[in-house]
């Protein structure tokens, strides 16, 4: 019965096709549908589908040795300069359910067996190299779409992994975060730790500076001498030297809420020759696609396509409710939001979990 009722609600044949519900068949039509072209010439909607009667009882055709099965036609409407055109099309044989739940596929009775999937949502996980070193990783999961995986290698370098089957197209984490939007090293610095300003005109020691990196590079105006990169650590040498060249205040990253491990990703990035938004977007569109000549515009619709669109990408509400409620997003993201978060919201609280997790401060 359970079996039955399912695949009858599935395929909605006794309800007409203007009043079938959001459901089932008719629901996969309608998140495919409509289809536009790229130049917004031509758009392909759907209309409706239908069931035509079997050419065979099930009886007969397990006895044929052939599948029980009615031809699935669907109604399509073209829209374009030259006018609208609607049409039927035969898109292929639909098996059909017998009376004892079971289906005939080339002559020999099938059931459906439940199988166990990774549910749509986030997941953290931990493995151990072959060197016995552990690998921590994130994995937000869509119900559609492509999985976005964040892992550590063995230098704590976090790479940014779009699909479990093309493992090899990976970047660095900090990239997807620039090609959200967050191009800048200020910004991306900004959504994980806190700056502070130090005064030169005191004096420092060790423990006052610990945890401290620099915020940007500073040159002597005098000399055009470099007194300190972005990124080095702080230290009373440094501030004295600093003093000395008649600069009052510098600014300072505080890296204490992960050790600086951000920061490691962050130089990696920036020797890649990543250091900005397009910069990030043009990368992951040339390890995507590979061949294909990247473009601003092409990569930002690509990303748009993967992440930002109902039609591509689908968390589900179960996973949109899961992801917020590990990621302290409820009441921030609404609930009934299935892609991606268009700030990149998502993917940043993700990170921040994982440098949690590596820092020891959550499980």
């Amino acid at each position: 019965d359970i079996q039955t009722k399912s695949y009858a609600e599935f395929l909605q044949l006794d309800v007409a096709p203007q009043k079938r519900a959001d459901k089932g068949l008719q629901a996969i039509f309608k998140e495919i549908f409509p289809v536009t072209s790229y130049d917004a010439k031509y758009k392909l909607d759907f209309v409706s589908y239908n069931l035509e009667p079997e050419k065979k009882s099930y009886l007969q055709a397990l006895a044929d040795g052939e599948s029980y099965a009615r031809p699935l036609k669907a109604t399509f409407r073209l829209q374009s300069a030259e006018g609208v055109r609607t049409e039927d099309v035969f898109l292929g044989d639909m098996p059909i359910m017998t009376d004892d739940g079971a289906f005939v596929i080339n002559g020999a009775e099938r059931v459906i067996v439940s199988q166990l999937h990774r549910s749509p949502g986030i997941s953290t996980e931990r493995q151990v190299h072959t060197n016995g070193q552990p690998i921590l990783s994130v994995r937000i999961i869509p119900d559609r779409g492509n999985w976005i995986e964040v892992m550590f290698d063995t230098n704590n370098i976090m790479w940014c992994f779009m699909d479990q089957r093309r493992r090899r197209r990976k970047f660095y984490a900090t990239t997807l975060l620039r090609a959200f939007g967050y191009g800048s090293d200020e910004q991306l610095m900004n959504l994980f730790y806190d700056f502070k300003v130090l005064e030169t005109g005191r004096r420092y020691t060790e423990k006052d500076l610990r945890m401290l990196v620099m915020k940007d590079d500073l040159v002597d105006a005098a000399s055009q001498a470099v007194i300190a990169r972005r990124y080095d650590p702080v230290t009373p040498a440094m501030m004295e030297q600093i003093a000395a060249a008649g600069i009052d205040s510098v600014e300072a990253v505080d890296v204490s809420v992960d050790n600086g491990t951000l920061i490691k990703t962050l130089r990696e990035d920036a020797k890649a020759g990543i250091h900005n938004e397009e910069d990030a977007l043009k990368d992951i569109y040339r390890r995507i696609r590979p061949g294909d000549p990247p473009t601003a515009t092409n990569s930002k619709q690509m990303i748009n396509r993967l992440f930002f669109d109902l039609s591509h990408y689908d968390l589900g509400y179960v996973g949109r409710h899961k992801i917020n409620k590990k990621l302290g997003l409820v009441g921030k993201v609404d609930e009934n939001l299935r892609t991606l978060h268009e700030s990149g919201i998502d993917v940043i609280e993700a990170i921040r979990l994982l440098l949690k997790i590596y820092s020891g401060k959550e499980q």
